[in-house]
């Protein structure tokens, strides 16, 4: 087990965590602005109307 854990197992979880961490992040941040511009949208629609 020393020998195979010890060369490139850490550094793939390590780029596999970040790569689920961006993905999570981008998909919070999407989500947000989405909302956003659904709520500029209404807003305008209910001004303009």
């Amino acid at each position: 087990m020393a020998e195979k854990g010890g060369r490139k197992s850490v550094p793939a979880l390590g780029w596999w965590l970040m790569l689920v961490g961006s993905l999570r992040l981008a998909s919070v941040w999407f989500g947000f602005f989405n909302i956003w511009a659904l709520r500029v949208a209404v807003f305008s629609q209910t001004e303009s109307a």
